[in-house]
């Protein structure tokens, strides 16, 4: 099966390349049901692999085979580190085209070379900055070397890339299949994917993005704070901070728990802060537009982070599940990690994206 013509049929195959696994899932044509979903593990020794692109590879095969996908369009995310996100404010020019004047602008600083990265813009509308209106736009760059890894991870792979698409764009649409009533259109909601290597930080009003911003803060630093305070291997840290020991509450060890919450204190509250940074940068730019929702996702997005962020923001917050708004009858295991899968799924050939 060949061209495009699979889309009116069965969705593209989003694919997410984690720090520690691989999700794959395809939708049906009308993108109301999984029609396929798998995972596979990234194990801590293949992990190092010198030649992580043809690791990689061979665990997209294993995927696609043992899940019993159909055909091989597939599209891959680019994210943070080889992704980079950042608010920018420029002088509004309705004559030019925006993303001349944007281009301007990434040639005045010195920090963006743009021979060496792919560079896309999302309008966020006019702001006032003093006596002026001026135009922010979320300015979105992403390694051209990153590129072509994951374009040879497809020619090894067997695999054909009808889409490479940035984290922030899939996400939002992922997002946006579960909310879709009317009066969700017209909320701004705080979007807070935490995953083992970063945050991402995202506020979107309806299906308009208006900031976004990665943070260097995972899942991954609170195992390696644990690891230096017990003294003992990654994968136990792990274990011990999802569970503090046991996954039930009422089984867990008092002692476990104060020593593991003392220690990782100080990295929750500058995440907090952060996430606040965040926020009141939105409030000051967008003035009389105020955050109402806050929606947390990824593989950290447990029931007691979103009572730290509800109590610390003071506003509503759920765990996204990307399978409210679609059926899905495949076993997964923790549906708040398929979220980005999800959304490279809700992909279509109109999508701009970075190839």
């Amino acid at each position: 099966m060949t061209g495009f013509s699979v889309f009116r049929r069965l969705s593209p195959i989003g694919m997410d390349i984690g720090h520690r696994r691989v999700r794959a899932v395809q939708l049906n044509g009308d993108r109301s049901a999984v029609v396929r979903a798998m995972e596979m593990e990234i194990t801590a020794s293949e992990a190092d692999d010198s030649d992580r692109s043809a690791l990689i590879a061979k665990i997209i095969r294993e995927v696609l085979r043992e899940g019993r996908f159909q055909c091989r369009n597939v599209v891959f995310a680019m994210s943070h580190p080889d992704l980079s996100v950042q608010n920018i404010r420029i002088n509004d020019a309705p004559e030019k085209p925006l993303t001349e004047s944007v281009l301007e602008e990434v040639a005045a600083r010195a920090n963006i070379n743009q021979e060496n990265v792919e560079i896309r813009c999302i309008d966020a509308g006019l702001v006032q900055q003093g006596e002026i209106q001026r135009r922010e736009v979320v300015l979105l760059t992403c390694r051209k070397t990153a590129i072509s890894e994951r374009i040879q991870i497809a020619n090894q792979a067997g695999i054909r890339l009808v889409g490479l698409d940035a984290e922030p764009a899939a996400l939002a649409r992922a997002v946006l299949q579960q909310y879709r009533r009317q009066s969700d259109r017209t909320q701004t909601m705080l979007l807070i994917r935490m995953g083992a290597e970063h945050t991402l930080v995202m506020i979107l009003r309806g299906d308009q993005p208006l900031f976004a911003k990665y943070l260097n803060f995972g899942g991954h630093d609170l195992d390696q704070a644990l690891v230096k305070q017990f003294q003992i291997p990654i994968e136990s840290a792990l274990v011990l901070r999802q569970g503090y020991g046991e996954r039930r509450r009422d089984h867990r060890d008092p002692e476990v728990v104060r020593t593991v919450e003392e220690c990782l204190e100080p990295l929750w509250n500058s995440w907090l802060e952060e996430i606040a940074r965040c926020a009141r940068y939105y409030q000051v730019t967008f003035r009389g537009q105020p955050i109402e929702r806050v929606i947390l996702a990824g593989s950290e997005a447990t029931p007691e982070l979103r009572e730290k962020l509800e109590s610390f923001l003071d506003l509503p917050t759920e765990v996204l599940d990307p399978f409210r708004a679609i059926r899905c009858h495949e076993t997964v295991d923790a549906a708040r990690d398929w979220d980005l899968a999800i959304g490279l799924a809700l992909y279509s050939p109109a999508t701009p994206c970075l190839v």
